[in-house]
């Protein structure tokens, strides 16, 4: 009965959305001011998608030499 409830596919994802990345990408982009709101709130991890993350760490560094 157990072994019912154990998944059998080990490659599942993580829920996420990659439209709702590129739109906090954008926000950001479109009015910088609002970066560290952001900053504040959403960690690198946070992103699924890696070219998001890269996108976001450049982000956040040219953030920290403001």
């Amino acid at each position: 009965m157990l072994d019912t409830l154990t998944p059998t596919n080990s490659s599942k994802t993580l829920p996420h959305s990659e439209e709702s990345e590129r739109a906090v990408l954008a926000a950001v982009l479109l009015d910088p001011s609002q970066m560290p709101t952001v900053a504040g709130r959403l960690k690198l991890e946070d992103f699924y998608v890696l070219k998001h993350q890269i996108l976001y760490e450049v982000m956040l560094a040219l953030q920290a030499d403001q």
